[in-house]
């Protein structure tokens, strides 16, 4: 629970049915993942028309199964270096398609432990999909940072109660925006909690 990080890839199908129960899977079995996770892959879905650039666009409605999803799992993303977009139909002209179908969810505790990560989109002459990576240890910019997690806190009796307080602080905003305040809010929650642990401590 305390140190084990877990990394779930997955590849979603083209059929919309098909796609529902694999999240009913993912979900089902999200519950034994632990705290520090990670999840990866070409979910061949988009949550919005933001999503995508060139072609029809979709209605509303057809978004929500794979919004419930990220949802229910509760993970979120972080930054982007590279193109924003991960897959192309490589046709040419008013024909063109591009979409974001390939991501990297995040755990709020995956983000608190590492809060520089980013993801890389590389560019596969290859593929009509980029190559995604995770970089959760970039040395240069977390030494810059003020805040340094410590897993042995996990162990500590106030940890949890700390983590689901700022959680549930009300955020406004759109979905992504929401998951990156509630993370600073935890963040500042665990540097005053770690202060006066050590005050308490030197007592």
């Amino acid at each position: 629970e305390s140190g084990c990080l877990l990394g779930v890839f997955v590849y979603a199908s083209a059929d919309v049915e098909t796609r529902k129960l694999q999240w009913s899977t993912l979900i089902r079995h999200s519950l034994r993942w632990g705290r520090i996770r990670f999840v990866e892959g070409d979910f061949n879905d988009i949550l919005s028309n933001q999503d995508k650039r060139g072609g029809r666009l979709r209605d509303h409605n057809s978004f929500r199964d794979f919004q419930n999803f990220v949802n229910t799992i509760g993970m979120g993303e972080t930054r982007i270096s590279g193109h924003r977009f991960t897959w192309a139909n490589n046709r040419q002209g008013e024909n063109f398609i591009e979409a974001l179908l390939d991501r990297v969810f995040l755990s709020p505790d995956w983000l608190i432990r590492y809060p520089n990560a980013f993801v890389n989109h590389i560019t596969m002459s290859s593929s009509d999909h980029n190559m995604l990576t995770l970089q959760s240890d970039n040395t240069s910019e977390v030494k810059r940072s003020r805040f340094v997690f410590d897993p042995r806190w996990m162990k500590s009796d106030g940890y949890k109660e700390q983590v689901e307080k700022a959680w549930n602080l009300p955020v406004r905003g759109p979905a992504l925006l929401k998951m990156q305040e509630r993370i600073r809010n935890i963040r500042q929650a665990l540097i005053k909690w770690k202060n006066t642990q050590e005050h308490n401590s030197a007592k």
